[in-house]
């Protein structure tokens, strides 16, 4: 399997919302996506924390480090969809390896945004794992966005 591995997926999938995924790329263990969505914040979905506890429960006990020091499962209610779609992502990656007999698995994820530079909606999302994942991104990628379009549709 090569080294690189650019992943696009240029279609837009949408409820009332459009979320975008420009570009996915993966070296050396570190994923990179670029996000445009037409919602920014968690704070339009009051009961997303039910939501994701009846779609895909394993989000919510995902650790978090924040400005607040809160845990995900409170950070839920007021953040960026970009951080949740990092959260949903890693949760299922997590999974995908573990159900492979791996122990010891280590996901960092990191969002970020800037609309002065950039379209309102944009994020900048990077994930980064103590082991290969390139063999469950995709799958996982997939399965994270039907979640967050399921649950932001449920609003």
């Amino acid at each position: 399997m090569p080294e690189l591995e650019t992943i696009l997926l240029n279609t837009q999938l949408s409820t009332n919302s459009t979320i975008v995924l420009n570009e996915i790329k993966y070296l050396n263990r570190s994923t990179s996506i670029v996000l445009k969505s037409t919602i920014n914040s968690t704070k339009l979905f009051p009961q997303i924390d039910i939501l994701l506890q009846q779609e895909f429960p394993q989000v919510l006990k995902t650790q978090c480090f924040n400005h607040k020091n809160l845990p995900f499962c409170e950070e839920v209610h007021e953040t960026e969809i970009g951080h949740l779609l990092e959260h949903i992502i890693i949760a299922h990656l997590f999974e995908s390896k573990r159900l492979q007999g791996l122990t010891n698995i280590i996901f960092d994820g990191e969002t970020s945004w800037n609309w002065l530079e950039d379209e309102e909606g944009t994020f900048y999302i990077t994930i980064k794992g103590n082991t290969d994942y390139l063999d469950v991104l995709s799958d996982s990628i997939l399965k994270s966005v039907k979640i967050l379009l399921k649950v932001i549709s449920s609003n």
